[in-house]
């Protein structure tokens, strides 16, 4: 009867133990590629801009090198560095995967599931969750050690950091600003509407938009909001930046290309279909996709139409730019590989599935995930 007590409260105590997140990530080198080929994807859209160009040739035609079953979808974007990515699902699996073999270096359960896409530092993860349980905090992956948890509500957009800060943006509105390495408050504010840009950070100001419309600015360390501006538009997509303006889609079919330093709109584009991601940016071209299926070309500076392609189903999820094509993804389960500078559609990639996550280039390999609950590399 004592060992039968004794082995009940083991059982309980290892339950609550593990009740945030069980079989920890510990990363290794693995060898298998040249860990100086390449800069990563550790970032949202690749660089500290969000533009989503990757200055690299690749070539066509493209073949499946491998894919990798997750639990559920993996709708947030995928990051890589060194030999492995990581891939959140919407079950609050981490996945760290083998970027050249496709097989799993380790796994990790969180409450809540990965709609945000989290920040790769080295050797510090930053991560938020969204629905259930939701929760950010900071992973030591090299250490397999959990540094901090704090709770949220659906942490839903961009989650950002600089200066020793993490800022997270939520769905009801809230816009908190965390000490990185223990996780302690800094400052938080009640915006309006749900923060499903997430925060962007730009030298030492935090902007971030929301579905009521606004677009806030603040001192990174303070909090003192420096602008807030009411454009009439339900912003949704990540935020991306060419050093003086920034450039916002809304769910009405609005690009905007507004003054980073006071929020005035510079100019504007109005596309055929919502557009639900942000644009990508390469040289002076922006690339955009909607809801309705095109793709936009647009100068940097007038917004002026240089070409329009329509794949024929929705776009969900921003284009990768790479030297001399777009990558496009779509529902219809299409990678559209497009000319970058001609608007013209020169191969197609079926992935047989709807795509769901937006392609990344990673030491050599296009990365992408599906509805089927499968992550894709091809090359």
């Amino acid at each position: 009867m004592r060992g039968l007590r004794f082995f009940i409260y083991f059982l309980l105590s290892a339950v609550i133990l593990f009740a945030g997140c069980s079989k920890t990530i510990k990363y290794r080198v693995q060898g298998e590629a040249d860990l100086t080929s390449d800069e990563g994807w550790r970032y949202l859209r690749y660089d500290e801009n969000n533009t989503g160009f990757v200055d690299r040739h690749v070539r066509i035609p493209l073949e499946k090198e491998w894919e990798y079953k997750t639990s559920a979808e993996v709708n947030a974007q995928i990051l890589g560095h060194r030999d492995f990515i990581l891939a959140g699902d919407l079950s609050g699996k981490l996945y760290m995967i083998g970027a050249q073999s496709g097989k799993k270096l380790g796994k990790m359960k969180f409450k809540g599931g990965f709609a945000a896409a989290p920040y790769l530092g080295d050797p510090i993860l930053y991560f938020a969750t969204d629905i259930k349980g939701s929760k950010t905090g900071a992973l030591n992956y090299r250490r397999g050690k959990l540094m901090w948890e704090a709770p949220g509500r659906d942490f839903i957009g961009q989650v950002s950091l600089g200066w020793g800060i993490l800022y997270t943006g939520e769905i009801d509105g809230r816009l908190t600003a965390w000490r990185a390495v223990d996780g302690a408050e800094v400052w938080k504010k009640d915006l309006e509407g749900a923060v499903a840009s997430g925060c962007f950070l730009q030298d030492t100001i935090i902007y971030a938009a929301t579905e009521g419309g606004f677009l806030y600015a603040f001192d990174y360390r303070t909090g003192k909001e420096l602008f807030r501006g009411d454009y009439g538009a339900t912003f949704q997509g990540h935020i991306t930046s060419d050093g003086r303006s920034l450039y916002l889609c809304s769910y009405d079919s609005t690009v905007f290309k507004i003054d980073s330093q006071n929020g005035e709109v510079q100019r504007k584009f109005i596309a055929e279909g919502s557009i639900r991601c942000g644009v990508a940016l390469a040289g002076d071209t922006l690339y955009v996709c909607s809801t309705s299926g095109n793709l936009y070309a647009l100068d940097r500076n007038t917004l002026r139409q240089y070409f329009r392609l329509d794949t024929g189903s929705p776009v969900m999820v921003p284009p990768l730019i790479t030297s001399d094509k777009v990558f496009v993804a779509s529902l219809n389960g299409i990678l559209y590989v497009i000319d970058r500078f001609s608007g013209e559609n020169i191969y197609e990639y079926d992935a047989e599935s709807p795509i769901v996550s937006a392609p990344l280039l990673f030491n050599g390999l296009v990365i992408f995930s599906c509805e089927n609950r499968r992550v894709y590399a091809i090359r």
